[in-house]
């Protein structure tokens, strides 16, 4: 959905203002964190 979508762009702008980390790990914290949003969505989708 569209607001899905709006609210991983919003995590993923706070995530780049926060302290640079190396590129790796900040890479990887944002798959984690996208697939968690994403698994969370799915989630919700299948109760509505």
């Amino acid at each position: 959905s569209v607001k899905a979508l709006a609210e991983i762009f919003d995590f993923v702008a706070g995530l780049m203002q926060r302290v640079p980390k190396k590129p790796n790990e900040m890479k990887a914290d944002l798959q984690n964190s996208t697939a968690m949003l994403v698994k969370k969505n799915w989630k919700e989708k299948e109760f509505c």
